[in-house]
């Protein structure tokens, strides 16, 4: 395992964090801020993040809706994928993978793995929340 894990999160698992402050998906935004993972993300991720966290703006702060994009924009490393994939079963999942891939990617955290092909994918282990925190809690320990 690389020093530095490398993850593509999948908007489901921070809208979730946004929503619920004391839930596994908010220990894994925590683990962002603290820059305990390098998030990796691409233009239309952002852009997927930006437009579901306004679905919900009667329910998540504004405040914390600002902190979270910028912090995904002045922490996280952007990229743009160089690859096409039409392999999950939501489409519009095939951009976290695509990112994952192209950006060299340890993981992909989702809260929906059915969406996902297989649990790993071009080198791209695809966890859910709970594993990937058990994955950062033993590195930790190691």
């Amino acid at each position: 395992m690389p020093d530095v894990v490398k993850a593509v999160i999948n908007t489901n698992v921070f809208v979730s964090a946004l929503l619920s402050p004391t839930g596994a998906s908010a220990k894994i935004l925590d683990r962002f801020y603290n820059s305990e993972f390098q998030l990796a993300f691409s233009a239309e991720i952002l852009d997927e993040y930006r437009s579901v966290i306004l679905e919900f703006e009667n329910r998540i702060h504004p405040d914390d809706a600002i902190e979270f994009i910028e912090l995904v924009e002045a922490q996280s490393i952007q990229y743009v994928a160089t690859i096409t994939l039409r392999v999950c079963r939501d489409p519009s999942d095939n951009k976290f993978l695509e990112c994952a891939i192209s950006s060299g990617a340890n993981f992909l955290v989702t809260k929906n793995l059915r969406h996902y092909p297989i649990k790993k994918f071009q080198g791209v282990r695809i966890v859910t929340v709970g594993q990937f925190l058990t994955i950062l809690e033993r590195l930790e320990q190691s």
